[in-house]
């Protein structure tokens, strides 16, 4: 077994003061004479919390009972059946605030160990581990992305950016990948710090030339370079890169475009109706509101029925001087009935 490292679905295990874990297994193989567990306790702002209250880290082999691990060069002794079968401590490294337990196995067999912390700091801390047969193998980095996305548009002027990354493994983070390396679709990591020990932060800094056009998105997956080993399969690693197309169009929004551009030529073709002082608005005025408004078409309509009719009786009403085409007998008449009755002279 090259190494285990925790927890396994989150970049860290963040606990409150007092706040327990549960019980959690681990592998020590059967034939293993010495097993380590290597334990970071992260803080907050990128740095080393400091010497505060260690976390009480308790074991179990077994059916044994849970016991907690002193620190050396104390010891306990776990028992299985009143027999002596492991012994463990810890020590600490400063300033990381970085935890070793050393477990020295009395009695070779196949049976679960399990592990649980409490944080008895009073400031919640992360929690990251690590266990291997090998004390080397449990000096291992994790990496903690500030931010694991960056889009940039198709056409839009080249930009720099930069990402935070922080190491909440238990040993140095160190980078393959040099400066002005090409990670593909128009990204260049423009700096790279060479490493970052562990409870540590560092930018990584990049160049995005966009593309003059595209018609679908540019996604590009980048794995930083990097001694994460086993852990990147956990894709911790990972930086997503996209350069966005055009947004595909909405047959709706193209409706809804259409309906707009007629409403739009519609009231581009309308007359605008000028504004009138009150005395001309008023109702009976001159240009009686209504009408503007065209409220009162219809008693304009009976208004302009009634003006024509008294026009065609008033035009019938000529002194007889000035219709010498009439007989006589014809203006009585119509003066009488006030309507014209005149009949065709006879030829």
């Amino acid at each position: 077994m090259a190494f285990s490292m925790f927890p396994k679905d989150t970049d860290q295990l963040v606990l409150a003061h007092l706040q327990p874990t549960g019980m959690i297994p681990f592998n020590v193989p059967p034939t293993a004479d010495s097993m380590f567990l290597r334990l970071i306790t992260i803080g907050p702002d990128c740095e080393p919390f400091g010497v505060g209250a260690p976390p009480i880290i308790e074991l179990r082999a077994g059916t044994s009972r849970i016991m907690a691990v002193p620190a050396a060069p104390e010891e306990v002794v776990f028992k299985e059946l009143g027999q002596d079968v492991a012994t463990a401590h810890w020590t600490r490294e400063e300033p990381q605030d970085i935890f070793t337990v050393e477990i020295t196995i009395l009695e070779s067999a196949i049976r679960p160990w399990r592990v649980r912390f409490i944080n008895a700091d009073p400031q919640p801390l992360g929690f990251v581990w690590v266990t291997s047969t090998s004390e080397a193998n449990t000096r291992q980095p994790r990496v903690s992305l500030d931010g694991r996305r960056f889009v940039q548009g198709v056409g839009a002027p080249r930009s720099d950016f930069t990402l935070e990354v922080a190491n909440i493994g238990t040993g140095d983070l160190k980078f393959s990948d040099t400066a002005d390396t090409d990670v593909g679709g128009g990204f260049i990591l423009k700096e790279v710090p060479r490493r970052i020990e562990p409870n540590g932060c560092a930018t990584l800094k990049f160049s995005a030339e966009a593309a003059e056009s595209s018609q679908d998105d540019v996604v590009i997956p980048y794995v930083i370079g990097s001694n994460l080993g086993d852990d990147t399969e956990r894709e911790t690693g990972t930086i997503t890169l996209v350069q966005v197309g055009p947004p595909p169009v909405d047959p709706k929004d193209h409706e809804k475009d259409h309906e707009k551009d007629s409403k739009d030529a519609q009231k581009d073709g309308a007359i605008d109706k000028p504004g009138h002082p009150p005395e001309y608005t008023a109702i009976d005025g001159p240009l009686d509101a209504d009408f503007l408004s065209g409220v009162g078409e219809e008693r304009l309509t009976s208004q302009l029925v009634e003006l024509q009719r008294n026009i065609s009786q008033l035009a019938h009403f000529i002194p007889a001087a000035l219709r010498p085409d009439l007989a006589s007998r014809f203006l009585e008449q119509e003066a009488e009935t006030g309507t014209e009755n005149r009949e065709p002279p006879c030829g």
